[in-house]
């Protein structure tokens, strides 16, 4: 069963990646289409955006637990280190999506929302926001 905080942490970090979403998906349509760039450029600098807004309020609102609440560097590289990973999967499934597919670029991106969010959430939750003396439970 799952705790109380967990629920509550995956609740409001549903709201914090939905404006974070928007962020990344503005970004990325403005730039494709008043810019001329390249979709998974576009892709990539939305994505960045969207996790640097996702940051900045996932660790001010959504996790009770910071494992580098002291060091700013360390905390935000490795946030950035995991939506890098999380990046790789998303430009790769966007070019099948779309240049294999032949699915617009912005359905694309919004067919990858929820992978995102599963992986970004998880990642970030086991890696950066939970205590020293937790560990995975399976019952």
């Amino acid at each position: 069963m799952l705790d109380k905080r967990l629920i509550s942490e995956g609740l409001k970090y549903a709201v914090v990646g939905g404006i974070a979403t928007l962020s990344d998906i503005s970004t990325l349509y403005l730039l494709v289409t008043y810019f001329d760039i390249y979709y998974l450029y576009g892709t990539t600098i939305g994505f960045f955006v969207g996790s640097v807004v996702n940051y900045f309020i996932s660790v001010n609102w959504v996790f009770s637990s910071r494992r580098f609440r002291d060091n700013f560097t360390l905390e935000f590289g490795s946030y950035i280190l995991i939506s890098t990973a999380v990046l790789g999967f998303t430009v790769f499934a966007m070019w099948i999506l779309t240049d294999i597919f032949g699915v617009y670029y912005l359905y694309s991106r919004i067919l990858l929302i929820f992978f995102t969010y599963i992986l970004n959430f998880s990642l970030r939750k086991y890696f950066l926001h939970r205590k020293h003396h937790e560990t995975k439970s399976y019952s």
